[in-house]
């Protein structure tokens, strides 16, 4: 027969396997928010330097779509790093004394979802924008690379080509 005492026993042991498991998951969240926006912020800053290179290798208008896809995505991986800050807030509030709460505790727990789940769907936002950036770049660069390329005869009778402008 099981006892009270073995019950919170297990109900103790089974909590603090969670709270192990929310650290990892925290931490590793902590790591890709950091991530996207070290990949995200660099590929933004990395485009801006090379802005001539990449027009002439891909054209202009794929050239701002670029741009603006990491612009969103470094956004959304700031905006993810906030959501993260204010869920720990409204966590460590709802979880302080009575006393330093403003709102009840259910209310408090709301915000703290929130946040979280505006966490996950900027992480979300910023991985689709860094990916459909990258992965159109790729692509508008093998359609400019695959046009065919006009001729002009030379003084000399032969085909020259042009230099991509």
């Amino acid at each position: 027969m099981v006892t009270g005492q073995e019950v919170l026993e297990e109900e103790k042991r089974s909590y603090d396997a969670h709270q192990k498991e929310r650290e990892v998951l925290f931490a590793n969240e902590s790591f890709a928010i950091g991530m996207l926006q070290v990949v995200a912020g660099g590929s933004l800053f990395a485009g801006l330097a090379q802005t001539s290179a990449i027009i002439t290798l891909v054209g202009q208008l794929p050239f701002l779509g670029f741009l603006s896809l990491m612009g969103v995505a470094l956004v959304g991986a700031v905006a993810a790093a906030w959501f993260k800050h204010q869920y720990i807030m409204f966590k460590v509030v709802s979880e302080g004394p009575s006393h330093l709460r403003h709102h009840g505790v259910s209310q408090l727990y709301d915000h703290s979802n929130w946040n979280m789940t505006a966490m996950r769907l900027s992480m979300l936002l910023s991985v689709m924008c860094f990916g459909v950036g990258i992965v159109g770049l790729l692509a508008f660069s093998w359609v400019h690379a695959l046009q065919p390329t006009p001729f002009d005869s030379t003084p000399q009778g032969g085909g020259y080509i042009h230099p991509r402008a």
